[in-house]
C-alpha cells in the first residue's frame, strides 16, 4: 500500500474512532439565552452556581451531552466577547494550567487553531496536538485531536459554549473527554478527567475575570 494510501487509512480509522461529530453537541433549538440554558436545570444546579460561580454537573445534569464527558457551568465575569477573545488565544492556556510546559501553536486564524501540547504530569511526559474551531457569532469553541500527529494521549475532544448574562457577564458551558489510552498509567484517566478539571475550571475563571493578568 502506498504511503498516501497509509495516510488516508490511517486519518480514516482515526475519524471512525471519535463519535460523531467531534464538535459539541448542538445548542437546543432558540430562544438561546443564558436564561433559557439555566431553565434546563435544577434550581439545585442553579443555586450552587449562582453561590459559587462553578458547578460541576452529575449524570443526569447533561443537557443533552453524552455522559461520558466531564462538564461544568460557569459564570466569568466578563461579556461574552472579551471572554470569547481570550478563550480563543489558545497559546495563553499555560498561563492557567500549571501542567502545560508549553504551547507551540502551529497555525491560527479566525476560525481554527492547531496547537502542540507539552505536559508534565507525575515525571510523566505528554505531547499531543489539538485542533481548535471557533465561532463568535455563536460563541462557540470546540477542539479534538489532530489525528494526523503521533499523539500520546488516544482521545481528546471538548468544547466551551458562551452565554450573555446581562451586559457584564458570560455563562459558560463546558465539556470535555478524555482517554488517556493503554500506553499511558492508568491513573492518568482519573486524574485528566474527574481530579484535573474542577481546578482548571476555577483557574480558567479567574484568568478570564482578571483579563487575563490572574496566575495560579
Amino acid at each position: 500500500m502506498s504511503h498516501v494510501a497509509l495516510r488516508s487509512l490511517a486519518l480514516l480509522l482515526a475519524l471512525a474512532a471519535v463519535p460523531a461529530g467531534s464538535s459539541p453537541p448542538q445548542p437546543a433549538a432558540a430562544p438561546e439565552t443564558a436564561e433559557a440554558v439555566l431553565g434546563r436545570y435544577s434550581p439545585a444546579v442553579v443555586g450552587r452556581l449562582k453561590e459559587d460561580r462553578i458547578v460541576m454537573l452529575h449524570p443526569g445534569e447533561t443537557d443533552g451531552v453524552p455522559e461520558s464527558f466531564v462538564q461544568a457551568l460557569v459564570i466569568f465575569a466578563q461579556p461574552r466577547r472579551r471572554t470569547l477573545r481570550l478563550l480563543s488565544q489558545t497559546a495563553r492556556q499555560t498561563e492557567f494550567r500549571p501542567e502545560l510546559r508549553q504551547v507551540e501553536t502551529l497555525e491560527w486564524n479566525d476560525t481554527t487553531a492547531l496547537d502542540e501540547h507539552r505536559m508534565a504530569i507525575m515525571f510523566v511526559q505528554i505531547n499531543y496536538r489539538l485542533r481548535t474551531h471557533f465561532d463568535f457569532q455563536r460563541g462557540r469553541i470546540w477542539w479534538e485531536l489532530d489525528p494526523s500527529f503521533e499523539n500520546d494521549l488516544e482521545h481528546v475532544e471538548g468544547f466551551w459554549q458562551l452565554y450573555e448574562l446581562g451586559s457584564a457577564e458570560t455563562l459558560g458551558r463546558f465539556g470535555t473527554r478524555v482517554q488517556v489510552g493503554a500506553a499511558l498509567p492508568g491513573w492518568l484517566q482519573d486524574y485528566a478527567t474527574r481530579k484535573n478539571v474542577p481546578q482548571t475550571m476555577e483557574h480558567v475563571r479567574h484568568w478570564v475575570d482578571s483579563g487575563g493578568t490572574y496566575r495560579p
